[in-house]
């Protein structure tokens, strides 16, 4: 279940994060708020899941 929940929440976050991205010309700041928190959302969530090792490659837990 929480794998469940975690995919339909990153599938959210770079949905978002894409359309807010080619928005980004738009004389609105809502676009790049978005685009900041849910760009942060997306690094945040790769660090937790150890995309970032030192090997340089993803390992199933």
């Amino acid at each position: 279940m929480k794998n469940i929940i975690l995919r339909i929440w990153v599938t959210v976050n770079i949905v978002l994060f894409m359309f807010a991205a080619c928005c980004l010309d738009s004389e609105s700041w809502i676009p790049l708020i978005v685009t900041v928190i849910t760009g942060f959302n997306l690094i945040l969530l790769a660090y937790a899941d150890n995309w970032f090792r030192e090997g340089g490659s993803y390992e199933n837990h």
